[in-house]
Order: structure tokens, then C-alpha cells, then sequence
């Protein structure tokens, strides 16, 4: 069954607003699943970044890595130098812990670059490790040759570039995608909009047009159809086409009224022409009796003879008129009877009609509800991306307690360097620590600048999520307001309907007016018949006196020449 099959307008408008509804729901199910996905990417995004941390930690590792085996080079004794080599070997075992932590973090598009620095992990640890054995085992001096050499430097500044280049790559990657996930964050919200707006507007002419084409047209043609009969110009009639909905049942029931009272119309012109005719035929039959009494009067008695036959046959014709008159009174009163029958008929169905328009209205009420739910359903979402955006708010805090702390190091460092130059000679070393720490708090504070712009780039998306569900919620709203005025329009049409049977229940007082005339006119035929009788019994009692007058003026003649 197709949907403009259907048999009730309270079926396609109950279908129509469950899609008005099921096109709200929708919109609400993207817009939950677009933040769902962007959530995930910007926990992706998170985690990738928490890979830059790591790389700074390695750094500090190898920093201390470097400072423990400077101790080495300067033991004392065995006690000092196993001290110091254990701490070696800590520092060690973080820096391996650290890289295989971020190789499980890094994109795989750096993997192979990962691997291109794996070699130099590896130097750099097997010769600090053999540097700690060595240290312990045959002294400072041993150690020293070991590790105070070019080879070993050369093997942690390619550690330290290697770790440099991650850096750069990791920071290009997420600046990529972090633009990326805002660039599709800010497409998805335009084509959710857009969708959701086209769609809304499509249903609404839908419904627009269904109820013109199905309800507004054919009642106001009904309407006027139904006015014209109750002026009484039945020629005029021009009732819309019979349909399967309450509509086409009206205008079906209208039609056999408009029908009915066609026939009691033609049946009430033939009683009255059989009226005028009985009327013409009394008339014609007095003046003939008049003529054959003043024609007759010097045979008074034959003349009245004459005219009692004559009167005989009169009041036959005129009681054959008569019974006549009341069969066409009686199929008229049948006929009427019909017609007020199916005048309520008509505005049963136009109660019908009412209630149906009622539930109508319900209908658009319930999808006006889920507009609203839709529109709640977008306040949560909002508040929703608002935590995110808090989240990176509190983010950003905790990257700028990083970049206090980077400078606070890098303020100890420069003190560390001035000691070191008031120290002369055997401070040379210290200042080189130190210098190195210095370097080290400036590429922290680099990247907690970098970790800052990329979570301001986080709550600039976040804000544009939020104008885009809030503009979706706008949206909605309007769609719960056109509701609204779709169902004031639906109870302006019930409002019409109800008018309609007003209409059609008057029409059937009208019939029943016509009917109770009609049953008045049957009993004046009824008694013009008896009347009929009672003269057909005068005019034979009156033939019956003439034949006597006729005897009494012979026998008078008689006697009169018999005297």
C-alpha cells in the first residue's frame, strides 16, 4: 500500500509527522556521532602528543647519563665509583624504558624514521653500559679513555639529532592532523546544517501540499456545494470528485443528498401540476352542470337527471385524480424522508471528519514534542564539547606550570654557569652541565609554546563545534515552531469541519420540515378523497329524487289531462 493510498487523512498525517520526527532524530544521531568521532581523533591527537614529553624525558636522560659518567671520570674510589655507575645504569634503563614507550606512541608514518634512530639508541646505550662496568671494575683512569673520547660524543650527539628529528616530524604530524580534524570538524557541522535544513524544508512543503490538495481544496469546494443546496439553486451544485478518505465519504453522501433532493424537487412540481389539473377539472365540471341547468329549464327534470350523470361521472374522474395525488404525495414523503436520512448521514461523517482533524493535531503536537527533545538532546552535546574545551583550558594550565618550571631551570643554570666560571679551572666541567641544562630548559619552554598553540587550535575547533550544535538547535526550534502553526492551521481546518456539520445537520432539519409538509398535504389529499366519496353518494341519492320528481311531475301531467 502506497502512502497516498491510504484511507484516512489521519494515517498520512500521522506518517508524516513521524518523518518530521524521524528527520529531527537523525539530525541529533549525527550530530552525537560527529562529536563522538572527533573526540576520538582528539584523544588520538593527545596521545601522539604525549610522545613529545617523552622525547624531552629522553634528552634529561641523557643529560644525567652524561653527568653520572663524568663522575665516573673523577672517582675517588671503588665505593664512589659504583655509586656513580649505578645511577648510570638507571639513567640507562630510563632512556631505554622512554624509547620503547615512544615507539609504541609515535604514528606509523615515523616508524621507519624511529628505526633510522634505533642504531644510534643502541650505541649510545651499549657504550655507556660498558662505560659503567668499566668505571667499576678498573678505575677512573680506564674510564676515562673509555668515554671522554669523540667516538662516544659523536654517538650521543647523533642520539640527541635522531631525537631532534622525531621532534620536528611529531610536530609537523600533529600540526597536519590537528588541522585536518578542524577543517572536517567545520565541514561536518556546514553539511549537518544544510542537510537538516533541506530536509525539514522538503517534509513541511510535503505536508504543506498534502493538506492543500487533500483537505483545504476539496472542503472548500464541499463547503460551496453544500451552501449552493441549502439555497435551494440545486442546478448549480458542483460537489468535488468522490474519494476513500472522509473527504470523499462526505462528498459521496452529498451527492446522493444533492440526488434526493433533485427527485423531491421533480416529484413536488408533478403533485403540484396534478393539483392544478384537479383544480382546472372541478372548475370545468361546475360550469358544465351551471350550463345544462340554465339550458334546462323547461325540462327542469330531465336537465336534473342529466346532470346528476353528469356529476356521477365528474366525481369518479375527480376521486381517480385524487387517489393519484396521494400515491405521488406518498413516494414524495418517501422521498423526503430519504433525503433527511442521508443529511445526517452527512453530518455524521463530518463529525468523523472533526475527530479525525483532532487527531490530526495530536499528531503534529507529538512531533513538535520530539523537536524539543531533539533541541535537549543538542544542549547536551554543547555542554558536552564545552567540557572539552574546559579540558584543554586546564591542558593549557598545566603546559604553562611546564614552562614556569623550564624557566626556573634555566635561571638555576645560568647561576650554575657563573659558579662554574668563579670555580676556574675544575669548574670547566660543571659549566658544561650547565650549559647543556640551559639548552635543555629553552627546548622545553619551545615546546610547551608549540603543546600551548596546538591546544589553542584545540579550542578554536572546540568553539567552532559549539556555534555549529547551537546553530543546529536554532534550526530545530524553527522546526518545533512551523509544528506549532501546522497544528493551529489543522484546528482552524476542525474549526471548518465543525462548521460543515452545523451546516448539514440544519439541512436535515430543513428535510424534515419538507417531510412534515408533505405528510400534512397526504392527509388534505386524503380528505379531498373522502370528500369525493361523500359527493359521489349525494350525486346518486340526487338521481334517485329526479327519477321521483320525474314520476310525480308525470303522474301530475296525467291527472292534469286526464282532468
Amino acid at each position: 500500500m502506497s502512502f497516498f493510498s491510504l484511507r484516512t487523512i489521519g494515517a498520512r498525517f500521522a506518517i508524516l509527522a513521524s518523518i518530521l520526527g524521524l528527520v529531527a532524530l537523525g539530525g541529533a544521531l549525527v550530530s552525537f556521532e560527529t562529536d563522538r568521532r572527533q573526540a576520538e581523533t582528539m584523544e588520538a591527537l593527545r596521545e601522539q602528543a604525549g610522545a613529545r614529553p617523552m622525547i624531552e624525558r629522553m634528552r634529561g636522560a641523557i643529560y644525567a647519563v652524561v653527568m653520572e659518567s663524568r663522575g665516573l671520570y673523577l672517582a675517588a674510589d671503588r665505593a664512589q665509583a659504583e655509586r656513580f655507575a649505578n645511577g648510570l645504569r638507571a639513567h640507562l634503563r630510563d632512556t631505554e624504558s622512554e624509547w620503547q614507550a615512544l615507539r609504541r606512541v609515535l604514528p606509523a608514518e615515523l616508524q621507519g624514521l624511529a628505526d633510522g634512530v634505533e642504531p644510534a639508541v643502541r650505541a649510545f646505550i651499549t657504550m655507556r653500559t660498558d662505560l659503567a662496568r668499566i668505571g667499576v671494575e678498573e678505575g677512573r683512569e680506564a674510564a676515562n679513555r673509555l668515554g671522554n673520547n669523540d667516538q662516544n660524543r659523536n654517538a650521543r650527539e647523533a642520539f640527541n639529532r635522531g631525537l631532534d628529528q622525531l621532534n620536528e616530524a611529531l610536530t609537523a604530524v600533529l600540526d597536519r592532523e590537528t588541522a585536518a580534524t578542524v577543517e572536517a570538524g567545520h565541514r561536518t557541522a556546514a553539511l549537518l546544517l544544510a542537510t537538516s535544513a533541506i530536509a525539514v524544508v522538503l517534509v513541511l512543503a510535503l505536508i504543506l501540499w498534502r493538506v492543500r490538495e487533500t483537505v483545504a481544496k476539496p472542503l472548500g469546494r464541499l463547503t460551496a456545494a453544500i451552501d449552493t443546496m441549502a439555497e435551494g439553486r440545486l442546478d448549480q451544485v458542483v460537489l468535488p470528485p468522490v474519494g476513500k478518505d472522509e473527504v470523499g465519504r462526505i462528498a459521496a453522501a452529498a451527492t446522493v443528498l444533492h440526488a434526493k433532493l433533485l427527485e423531491g424537487k421533480r416529484l413536488e412540481a408533478e403533485a403540484a401540476t396534478l393539483r392544478e389539473q384537479a383544480e382546472r377539472d372541478r372548475i370545468e365540471t361546475t360550469r358544465r352542470a351551471a350550463d345544462s341547468i340554465e339550458s334546462a329549464v323547461g325540462g327542469i327534470v330531465e336537465a336534473l337527471g342529466r346532470s346528476a350523470t353528469d356529476l356521477a361521472g365528474a366525481t369518479d374522474v375527480l376521486r381517480g385524480t385524487a387517489e393519484s395525488a396521494a400515491t405521488q404525495v406518498r413516494e414524495v414523503a418517501a422521498g423526503a424522508q430519504e433525503a433527511s436520512g442521508n443529511v445526517q448521514t452527512v453530518a455524521a461523517a463530518a463529525e468523523e471528519l472533526s475527530m479525525s482533524v483532532n487527531e490530526i493535531t495530536q499528531r503534529v503536537d507529538d512531533a513538535a514534542a520530539v523537536a524539543r527533545r531533539a533541541v535537549e538532546e543538542m544542549r547536551r552535546a554543547d555542554i558536552a564539547v564545552g567540557g572539552l574545551t574546559e579540558s584543554a583550558a586546564r591542558i593549557g594550565d598545566v603546559v604553562r606550570l611546564i614552562s614556569g618550571i623550564a624557566g626556573q631551570t634555566n635561571l638555576l643554570a645560568l647561576n650554575a654557569t657563573i659558579e662554574a666560571a668563579r670555580a676556574g679551572e675544575a669548574g670547566k666541567g660543571f659549566a658544561v652541565v650547565a650549559s647543556e641544562v640551559k639548552t635543555l630548559a629553552s627546548q622545553t619552554a619551545k615546546a610547551t609554546e608549540e603543546i600551548a598553540s596546538q591546544i589553542e587550535a584545540i579550542r578554536s575547533a572546540s568553539t567552532g563545534a559549539v556555534d555549529a550544535i547551537r546553530g543546529i538547535g536554532t534550526v530545530v526550534g524553527e522546526v518545533d515552531a512551523i509544528a506549532q502553526s501546522i497544528a493551529a492551521a489543522v484546528t482552524q481546518q476542525g474549526a471548518a469541519t465543525q462548521e460543515i456539520a452545523r451546516s448539514a445537520t440544519v439541512g436535515a432539519g430543513g428535510t424534515t420540515r419538507v417531510s412534515d409538509a408533505v405528510v400534512h398535504l397526504s392527509r388534505g389529499v386524503e380528505a379531498t378523497s373522502g370528500a369525493v366519496k361523500e359527493l359521489q353518494v349525494i350525486s346518486t341519492e340526487v338521481a334517485r329524487q329526479g327519477h321521483e320528481l320525474r314520476g310525480g311531475i308525470g303522474q301530475a301531467l296525467g291527472a292534469l289531462r286526464a282532468a
